[in-house]
């Protein structure tokens, strides 16, 4: 992707067709990219189990931390301690519409719910390391895996393991509450890549009944 291929919106929260009248999306912000830095150290044949999956991206001098409604993500303290909780913010890709009213027509009356942004609480681990627990007994492994997580990576799973985060995700911010001020959130890391979603299913489970399921064990990566 290069610099003219995009704009950078601040202030998006409904990323479907929705109008901003109706999603009360009132802070919008439009960025124009000037150029998009990638990680040198980045690997495109590896992807993000290499690590190093993150660009920057330079944009106009448009200032958007005034508006009491927008406000610009800090960085976190470089003597920050590592927090045990935090919120994940972010979109994932709807499932097409013509697929949801074949597999899971009840959800339709909900579909633009689909776009919204969402949060999840997670709990951050102390160390990134595949799940040591059956997602369909919730008893400890028997024969536990040790796969491999980039240098510097932070994992985190959703509190209540529902959350089952697919493509669109990637970048999503994880936030902490910053210790200086109560009120704000800092940007601890960048949602990168998941190792799989243990239980995911939505759809007929028989011919009277639509079943919607998840239960994930395993961290998210970022």
């Amino acid at each position: 992707m290069l610099a003219r291929d995009a704009d950078i919106l601040c202030g998006e929260w409904q990323t479907g067709a929705t109008p901003r009248e109706v999603s009360g999306e009132l802070y919008n912000v439009r960025l124009h990219i000037l150029q998009i830095l990638k990680h040198p150290g980045f690997d495109a044949s590896q992807g993000p189990i290499g690590g190093n999956d993150i660009a920057v991206f330079k944009t106009a001098d448009i200032v958007v931390g005034n508006s009491e409604m927008l406000k610009a993500a800090c960085f976190p303290p470089p003597s920050t301690e590592r927090a045990a909780f935090g919120v994940h913010s972010g979109w994932a890709n709807a499932p097409k519409i013509h697929w949801l009213e074949k597999n899971g027509p009840a959800l339709m009356e909900s579909y633009s719910d689909f776009f919204k942004q969402w949060h999840y609480r997670m709990e951050i681990q102390g160390k990134c390391q595949d799940s040591r627990v059956s997602p369909v007994l919730l008893k400890p492994l028997v024969y536990e895996s040790e796969s491999y997580y980039p240098p510097g990576t932070i994992c985190a799973k959703d509190i209540f393991r529902k959350a089952c985060f697919s493509t669109g995700e990637s970048g999503s911010p994880l936030m902490v509450q910053s210790n200086h001020s109560k009120k704000r959130l800092h940007v601890e890391a960048l949602q990168s890549f998941v190792k799989g979603c243990d239980i995911f299913f939505l759809g007929r489970v028989i011919s009277t009944f639509q079943g919607f399921n998840v239960h994930n064990e395993s961290p998210s990566i970022y």
